[in-house]
């Protein structure tokens, strides 16, 4: 629970801009730890795709993410943007 608490609320992790992404696969490629998949969008009102968009996205299992940051650096959409949450701020 607390290694939970601390990976969601404390360390800097990447997270996918959606609108920007097109499915390529070089993070999921690049990922040492195989901590990125590819899974079709859950089909729910505010998730679907629309006309010409990509059906399927990356996510992340962020208990195996080794915080490298292949994904983010090696992405050509620059899609992968890094989520530092509030409270990491306030340890410093």
């Amino acid at each position: 629970m607390l290694n939970f608490l601390i990976e969601r609320y404390f360390k800097t992790r990447p997270v996918l801009d959606v609108s920007i992404c097109t499915v390529c696969a070089a993070c999921k490629d690049a990922c040492p730890t195989k901590a990125i998949d590819i899974f079709p969008l859950i089909p729910d009102v505010e998730l679907r795709p629309k006309v010409g968009e990509p059906r399927n996205r990356p996510e992340f299992a962020y208990q195996k993410c080794s915080r490298c940051y292949r994904c983010r650096d090696l992405c050509p959409q620059k899609a992968i943007l890094m989520y530092k949450p509030f409270l990491s701020g306030l340890l410093k």
